[in-house]
């Protein structure tokens, strides 16, 4: 039986002809705006700088002047970096934002490798390990309870967390590299956390359930809760690749179990992240009874206070003023 399969090279001319890869992909899949002059000049999607990424209008070339970050040829390549995706999985997205069903392949399938992508050589998460050290000193704020909470191990480069698919089953790990940088999935994205699945499907007595703009901020959140005392009243959960990550991937999940509750998304403090937070709102609103994006003050791009984990280094303030802003 034959099946479809998408060719990357045949997808780059399919891009070519239809001309719409910034509509499509840019704005689509990456945040990116209208920008300001030819080079459409606008803060980097990847690092936030102001007005210092441009593109070219099909997307074939950008670079970033703050972060350097570059592409070679391409959208698929910003797509890859901007929803933290591996090629195959970019491939994908972009093949289906721009309407591509591929050729058809007449092979026979592929055996399975002995271990599956999302599998990973990890052992127990240790507090005095180097590994543990060397990463967390990258993320001072993450806590080790916070790590832990989620499920976190070690690998040998650095700390891995778990995400799983809507069936409950391991899809993947966020990884943490003793390097630093931003962190990089392994598999498929899903929801962050061993026990996040379970937690969304009892959290109706929450009072807020919050929706975080990536993993760094979900930990600091939740050790932030837990810390507090205020497990009853609120949650909080994301998903592998962020805010701009489709959320129809996990609606399996989460209509059912947030049907009817009050939801805060919160918005990392640049454009991308409005643009992403905007389309998880969008989205709970359908069957939510009440969605607020949660901006983090002080709301004014291009600052200090980037994302969560900022606001709550930044002297101060409270976890009540992101609620009651």
């Amino acid at each position: 039986m034959t099946k479809r399969s998408v060719n990357a090279d045949e997808l780059k001319q399919h891009l070519k002809n239809i001309g719409q890869t910034f509509e499509r992909i840019g704005k689509g899949l990456c945040g990116l705006t209208d920008g300001n002059g030819k080079d459409h000049s606008q803060p980097c999607p990847l690092c936030g700088g102001n007005n210092r990424f441009w593109y070219s209008a099909d997307c074939a070339k950008w670079f970033c002047r703050k972060c350097k970050a570059t592409g070679g040829w391409d959208a698929i390549d910003l797509v890859m970096q901007k929803r933290t995706v591996d090629f195959k999985e970019a491939v994908r997205l972009v093949a289906e934002a721009t309407g591509y069903v591929g050729s058809f392949d007449s092979s026979q399938p592929k055996q399975p490798p002995d271990k599956p992508i999302q599998s990973l050589d990890t052992f127990r998460l240790d507090a005095d390990s180097p590994i543990f050290k060397a990463t967390v000193a990258h993320r001072p704020d993450i806590l080790f309870d916070d790590y832990q909470r989620a499920g976190a191990k070690l690998f040998r480069d650095g700390i891995a967390i778990p995400m799983f698919g809507t069936d409950g089953i391991l899809s993947g790990w966020v990884r943490y590299f003793q390097s630093g940088g931003k962190p990089k999935l392994l598999g498929k994205s899903g929801i962050v956390g061993t026990d996040a699945i379970y937690n969304l499907r009892i959290a109706k007595q929450a009072k807020i359930i919050f929706k975080t703009a990536g993993v760094s901020d979900y930990l600091v959140l939740s050790g932030l809760i837990e810390r507090l005392g205020l497990a009853t009243d609120f949650y909080c959960f994301t998903n592998g690749a962020g805010e701009n990550e489709l959320p129809d991937k996990f609606d399996t999940l989460l209509r059912p179990a947030l049907t009817g509750q009050v939801i805060g998304v919160v918005q990392d403090n640049d454009d991308a992240g409005a643009m992403g937070a905007l389309r998880w709102a969008e989205y709970f609103a359908e069957y939510a009874a009440d969605v607020r994006i949660i901006r983090i003050p002080p709301v004014i791009f291009d600052c200090s206070v980037k994302d969560l984990r900022d606001f709550f280094n930044t002297d101060g303030t409270t976890f009540t003023d992101l609620l009651f802003q």
